[in-house]
């Protein structure tokens, strides 16, 4: 009973696993981005191993959010690619900062793009399935009842 630990909330740390699934190195510049890369890597295998401590999945999950605050958009990005890319201001005379373009890059960046899907916790529950096969079972058994019945009757 010793050896046991409690197991870590790893749902912000996938959720910023998620967001940064989405961000494309093409615009980002190389040496934020390596940075990034490296945060990522780290993260990853920290929300993969199953006897990561509370501490190791906070600081892998801080880790990624710095180094995704610290990605530098690429500068010779044109305003016509950020419009286009989900953006609800597409004026011409719109002369965003370059974390409005991050903001905008990051804000619609979606999941569904890539074709990820979030993964359900593991956690060895039969509840819903148990409910279901009860209420199968029961359908089944009031059908034969009822079955029966008419076949009596007749």
């Amino acid at each position: 009973m010793a050896g046991l630990q409690k197991i870590p909330d790893k749902t912000a740390l996938e959720e910023l696993l998620n967001k940064a699934e989405g961000l494309n190195e093409a615009d980002y510049e190389a040496e934020s981005f390596a940075a990034f890369r490296t945060a990522f890597a780290d993260a990853k295998a920290v929300y993969e191993d199953e006897q990561a401590t509370t501490a190791q999945v906070t600081a892998a999950a801080k880790e990624l959010e710095g180094a995704i605050s610290k990605l530098t958009p690429v500068k010779d990005t044109d305003e016509s690619t950020v419009a286009n890319s989900g953006s609800t201001t597409t004026s011409s005379d719109d002369k965003g900062t370059s974390a409005d373009k991050k903001d905008t890059n990051t804000a619609n960046t979606s999941n569904v793009a890539k074709g990820t899907t979030t993964k359900s916790a593991k956690t060895g529950d039969m509840a819903n399935m148990t409910a279901v096969a009860a209420m199968m079972l029961a359908a089944a058994m009031v059908s034969i009842v009822v079955y029966t019945k008419r076949k009596e009757d007749c």
